[in-house]
C-alpha cells in the first residue's frame, strides 16, 4: 500500500498507519550497540517515533507500520534476510512490551484487591467486636491496631487501583504488538518530504 500523496507530492499517512522514513537500516537500531542485528538493541528514537504516531491512529483498525527507505540500500544493506530479521525484532519488541505490561497490570490488580479485601475484612472484625471495656486492655489495643491496619490496607488498595496502567495505554500496546510491518522503497526522498 503506497502512502497517499497530497497535491504537493508529500506522503500523508492514513489514520491507521505509522510511516517512518529511514536513511539506513541502522536508523532502526541503537548506535551504541555494535552487535549483529539479530541481537542488537532497537533505537529508542525509532521506538518513540512509532509510539507517537501510533497514539494518533484510529482505534479499532489493525495498525500498520510502514518503514520507508531509499531504494539504493535494498541490495547492500536492507536485504530480504535483514528485512525479515528487522521485522521480527520490531514486532517481538512490541509483543514483549505488551506482555510485560499485561503481567504487571495483573500483579497490581491482585495486590490492590488483596489490600482492599483485607482492609474491609479488618473493618468488619472491629465492628463485630464492638466496644471493649477498659478491663480488657490487651484486646482494646489489639482492636486499635487492627483499625489502623484496616485504614492503611483499604487506602493502599484504592491507591494501587489508581496506579494501574491506563486502558488507553494497554490498547495502544496491544495494537502495536499485532501490527503489520512493511518496508517500502522509494527512489527520491522528495516524494516523501519535499523541501
Amino acid at each position: 500500500m503506497q502512502p497517499k500523496l497530497t497535491g504537493t507530492g508529500s506522503a500523508v499517512p492514513k489514520k491507521d498507519e505509522v510511516v517512518v522514513y529511514i536513511d539506513t537500516l541502522y536508523d532502526i537500531y541503537s548506535a551504541f550497540d555494535p552487535r549483529k542485528i539479530d541481537v542488537r538493541m532497537l533505537s529508542a528514537d525509532f521506538i518513540k517515533e512509532v509510539r507517537l504516531q501510533a497514539m494518533q491512529a484510529v482505534r479499532g483498525t489493525q495498525m500498520e507500520i510502514n518503514i520507508l527507505a531509499p531504494k539504493f540500500i535494498r541490495k547492500h544493506e536492507l536485504t530480504r534476510k535483514s528485512e525479515k530479521i528487522t521485522r521480527r525484532r520490531i514486532l517481538g519488541f512490541f509483543q514483549d512490551e505488551y506482555q510485560d505490561l499485561r503481567t504487571e497490570r495483573k500483579k497490581q490488580m491482585a495486590r490492590a484487591l488483596t489490600f482492599l479485601v483485607s482492609g474491609l475484612t479488618c473493618f468488619f472484625l472491629v465492628k463485630l467486636a464492638g466496644n471493649v471495656s477498659d478491663g480488657h486492655l490487651f484486646l482494646k489495643m489489639l482492636l486499635e491496631l487492627i483499625t489502623f491496619f484496616s485504614w492503611f490496607a483499604t487506602w493502599s488498595g484504592i491507591d494501587a487501583f489508581s496506579d494501574l496502567p491506563k486502558r488507553r495505554e494497554m490498547r495502544l500496546r496491544r495494537r502495536l504488538a499485532g501490527a503489520n510491518i512493511q518496508f517500502k522503497f522509494v527512489r527520491d526522498i522528495t516524494t516523501i518530504n519535499p523541501m
